[in-house]
């Protein structure tokens, strides 16, 4: 196996010419459009995380439920709910 790379998955060896990692591509110019539409979906992740952050802070459970995800939502309303009563940021 001598110049290859291999991944051994349960006891199997598998060679691969080549192995890759997920990341940026090396010396490699995105476009305008591209890095507009990069900038413009980090942005918007940015502020779902931070809205994210202090109810995860706040409720250990919402980093170890392990329910439906469109039951999933309602456990994070209603701990939104009781966060902004705490809070005092309800209308």
């Amino acid at each position: 196996m001598a110049g290859y790379d291999h991944v051994i998955i349960d006891g199997t060896v598998i060679e691969a010419g080549r192995v890759r990692t997920p990341g940026p591509a090396e010396d490699v110019d995105l476009p305008d459009e591209q890095k507009a539409h990069n900038r413009i979906h980090n942005a918007l992740r940015t502020v779902g995380e931070r809205a994210n952050a202090p109810l995860k802070g706040t409720f250990r459970l919402l980093h170890t439920i392990t329910i439906f995800p469109w039951k999933i939502g309602l456990v994070a309303k209603a701990a939104l709910v009781i966060l902004h009563t705490e809070h005092r940021r309800t209308a």
